[in-house]
């Protein structure tokens, strides 16, 4: 990887990006585009169709492709899936070649993508996250991101938070273990500001890594040169 190339992932939450082998990321309200590192060439994933980066040159946006190399995008429409999840199953694939893979995107919205083995990606499912399911009742909502619970609340504060970590863990507990079930030897990724805290909460056994979707567009860049 070139110490002149820079690498950004703008997301609904948080800005991530790469130069070199250094990770950084701000939230979204944080951030500022001057202390960015200086590069000769910026790759991009932005879901937001943001302005943050009108100032800069050189910017190449990642966009949705029909395939990469044996990853086959799985959408009746390709262009239609999210380039961050794209870029992340291009991450997916290259760490685990030849491999029934689920990914799991937990931030704003959680996202499960599958692809099989032979690289064909067999489509996904599109959820609430947890920020968004917490403040989705008005009368209760709360920005507390934590999964904390209790299996009977005594107040209305620790039901609402109690009742939601369970919507949410069991929902994707409940995937994984059926779809477990289906595609044998099923390799589970977690990428997101939440996928640790899901691994923490659960019994899911799976690799945890939040820079997923800069790691695919390295592969991208790599692969439009």
């Amino acid at each position: 990887m070139n110490d002149s190339t820079l690498f950004i992932d703008i997301g609904n939450t948080q800005i991530k990006w790469l130069q070199g082998d250094e990770y950084n990321f701000s939230l979204v309200e944080d951030f500022d585009s001057s202390k960015l590192p200086i590069a000769d060439e910026v790759w991009v994933s932005d879901v937001t169709g943001s302005a943050f980066l009108n100032h800069l040159s050189n910017v190449n946006f990642a966009k949705v492709q029909p395939r990469y190399k044996q990853l086959i995008n799985g959408y009746e429409n390709f262009f239609a899936l999210g380039v961050d999840r794209w870029l992340s199953m291009m991450a997916g694939t290259h760490r685990y070649p030849n491999q029934n893979i689920l990914m799991i995107d937990a931030g704003s919205a959680i996202t499960f993508d599958l692809i099989k083995a032979d690289g064909q990606h067999q489509g996904g499912l599109i959820m609430p996250g947890l920020k968004t399911l917490r403040r989705s009742f008005a009368q209760f909502a709360t920005d507390n991101s934590t999964l904390d619970s209790v299996d009977l609340a005594k107040n209305t504060e620790d039901a609402w938070q109690s009742g939601t970590a369970k919507m949410y863990t069991d929902t994707i507990m409940a995937r994984v273990d059926a779809l477990s079930k289906k595609h044998k030897d099923l390799q589970v990724i977690l990428t997101g500001g939440d996928g640790q805290k899901i691994l923490d909460a659960t019994d899911i056994s799976g690799d945890y890594q939040p820079y997923l979707v800069l790691e695919g567009l390295s592969y991208y860049a790599q692969s439009m040169r």
